[in-house]
């Protein structure tokens, strides 16, 4: 009916719906819409189809053994329960419940521009509010041109109005491993949105994402994600949280414990990361709440827990990397907690911090850096003192001499023999020859202007 043309109508659920022996799925509000990514905007056109129109009032039943497939087809195209939603609301609808989950499949392979959601692919100011879904979500899909995945897919404020997605719940787990793209133009992946964006730059007329927790695992090889959500414009999010694990094998991506790429007009506050976030792959960037900013930003009243893990040494428990100042973190009213450490193929060597160095602990930023307005947790990161050390010692080398090194310091330190610190500074797979060539050929050679070596340091007093 809706698909048909009949698409502003109001519906209201009456019970569960029991979906046992469903296993295909047409949108509701199927259709296609332009939405090609172009810096800070994405302006919806030439929107083919019945978008849904109207109020789907769930009334807190649920979508029970709701083990469907979601298959994208068409240039442009969208996935989920709802397609495209269009000044519509979805309010009050499960799917699946404690005892009753299942798993959604998406599957596609193209080079189309598409938005895929558990709910709803795309919103186009309209709102998701009070609900929960259950399901676990698994991805059979090859892409090459960018693409977003959520609970919803894309969302889009107009001058028609702002899109929201307030109080969401996310209890499954979502397996976003797919082959895809390398670079800032591939999949856009996150728990509730993978990308918030509104030509609207006034409070008033910003998207929201409020009150929405992720507690699923994600797996993804993406270019941006977040527990939360993957990229951002003009976008506020507040009250929200990730309890959920998230792991990435890409060679190269942003992964921020709330939001991996806050872009101009963000606004974060009162949002927290609780689980684990590990970046195993080459030049993954980490961060506890943002990988990397898109403009100056400031963090209010956040907490980071979780462990962040990565190759690259753009990592930290607030934000992952900023390379100039117009992109600066600040804080107010946050606490950076959880732990820092090198991936090194599984076997995790955690990072260890002056006082005075105490700051890269919240991520790697450019220039001087002395950020106020944020707690950290010394207990977390302060392994040793530099400065107490009376015999330094830095090794140069790749992974054997990290493997000849590594416990040094616990076996001097047990022969009672202290005030020994020890440096690794070393570079996967590299000869002592590529090390000097390196050294002569960079100007004011530093531990901070290394790239792409690792480094950590330990002390003969310390059980870390």
């Amino acid at each position: 009916m809706i698909n048909s043309g009949n698409n502003e109508l109001n519906a209201t659920l009456e019970n569960d719906i029991d979906f046992s022996g469903i296993t295909e799925w047409e949108p509701i509000g199927n259709g296609t819409c332009y939405t090609k990514y172009s810096t800070t905007t994405i302006t919806p056109s030439e929107i083919s189809g019945y978008p849904f129109k109207g109020t789907f009032d769930g009334q807190g039943y649920s979508l029970l053994n709701y083990n469907v497939v979601y298959s994208v087809e068409n240039e442009n195209g969208v996935c989920g329960l709802f397609g495209i939603l269009e000044e519509a609301e979805v309010k009050n609808l499960n799917i699946g419940k404690n005892g009753y989950s299942g798993n959604i499949k998406i599957d596609y392979s193209g080079d189309y521009f598409q938005n895929m959601g558990v709910y709803a692919g795309l919103l186009i100011a309209s709102s998701i509010s009070d609900c929960n879904n259950y399901n676990s979500v698994s991805v059979d899909y090859r892409m090459t041109n960018y693409s977003t995945i959520g609970l919803v897919g894309l969302m889009i404020g107009t001058e028609n109005g702002a899109s929201s997605i307030i109080d969401i719940n996310n209890y499954g787990d979502l397996d976003f491993d797919i082959n895809q793209i390398e670079g800032g133009n591939g999949l856009q992946a996150a728990g509730i949105c993978g990308h918030s964006t509104t030509t609207q730059t006034t409070v008033s007329n910003k998207n929201i994402i409020s009150n929405c927790t992720n507690h699923g695992n994600i797996k993804t090889n993406p270019a941006r994600c977040g527990g939360i959500t993957a990229i951002t414009y003009n976008t506020i999010i507040t009250d929200c949280q990730n309890n959920g694990n998230i792991f990435s094998n890409k060679s190269t991506g942003y992964i921020g414990g709330i939001c991996g790429v806050p872009g101009v007009g963000t606004e974060i506050s009162n949002c927290s990361n609780n689980s684990n976030i590990t970046g195993a792959g080459t030049s993954i960037q980490c961060g506890g709440i943002i990988a990397q900013p898109l403009t100056a930003l400031t963090l209010s009243n956040c907490k980071n827990y979780g462990e962040i893990i990565s190759i690259s040494s753009n990592r930290g428990v607030m934000f992952a990397y900023f390379n100039i100042a117009s992109r600066a973190v600040s804080f107010e009213n946050c606490i950076a907690s959880g732990r820092l450490g090198s991936y090194n193929g599984g076997n995790i060597i955690y990072d260890s911090y002056s006082e005075a160095d105490k700051n890269k602990y919240l991520g790697k930023p450019t220039g001087t850096y002395n950020p106020t307005g944020v707690e950290i947790n010394i207990q977390d990161i302060i392994t040793e003192e530099a400065e107490e050390a009376k015999l330094k010692i830095l090794f140069f080398g790749n992974s054997f001499t990290l493997d000849a090194a590594y416990h040094l310091p616990q076996i001097i330190g047990h022969s009672n023999i202290k005030d020994i610190q020890l440096g690794m500074l070393y570079y996967g797979g590299s000869r002592i020859e590529q090390h000097l060539d390196w050294y002569e050929k960079t100007e004011g050679f530093s531990i901070d202007k290394t790239g792409d070596y690792s480094y950590f340091k330990k002390a003969t007093n310390s059980s870390s």
